[in-house]
């Protein structure tokens, strides 16, 4: 039963990770027009305005609604995804979502979460390596907004970042991650 209950767990973290996106942002504008944020912060985010507009206008990328908002998540990164594979293989462990089909990784906003499903994997014999990512992307499903996880870089990563992101929102394969990954690096 306690097994059967793990997607339940995995749902409801999506979820809460994806509500704390929705719930805490602050538009772009709002922010580089208060007089309390910090000039650093400021820069960043007329960077992500520009890269947007050039997006759009010379990249023609799906901007739409995106990266409108920012949200400080207060960590490194946005989420921490856990790969494994079975002892000296190269082949994935794969995990099945609604939507996107199967994946190669399993994805946790809290690094707890996901360092807890690596040694659940790990006890189960599993090889498995846990990474931070800075920024992610919902293809489409909402509304992405800038994460301080990836503005902390320099010009040019912060615009690969977001590029990349857009590319996801352009094309994504349902269940095909080398192909999604290959497709935004291009785009980058």
């Amino acid at each position: 039963m306690l097994c059967g209950c793990q997607p339940l767990r995995d749902y409801r973290q999506v979820v809460a990770g994806q509500m704390v996106l929705l719930t805490h942002q602050v538009s772009l504008a709002k922010l580089i027009d208060a007089p309390h944020t910090a000039a650093g912060l400021r820069s960043r985010l007329e960077l992500v305005q520009q890269l947007r507009v050039f997006a759009a206008g010379r990249l023609a990328l799906p901007v739409g609604r995106n990266y409108r908002h920012y949200v400080d998540l207060h960590r490194s990164c946005g989420v921490w995804n856990v790969e494994a594979t079975p002892p000296l293989s190269l082949a994935p462990k794969t995990w099945w979502y609604p939507v996107v089909g199967r994946l190669d990784y399993r994805g946790h906003f809290a690094e707890g979460d996901a360092r807890a499903c690596a040694e659940t994997l790990s006890a189960r014999g599993w090889d498995v390596f846990v990474g931070g990512v800075q920024a992610y992307s919902t293809p489409g499903w909402f509304s992405d907004p800038v994460l301080n996880a990836f503005l902390n870089n320099d010009e040019a990563r912060v615009a690969e970042i977001l590029f990349h992101e857009l590319g996801h929102q352009q094309v994504f394969a349902s269940g095909d991650r080398d192909f999604n990954e290959a497709f935004a690096t291009i785009v980058d």
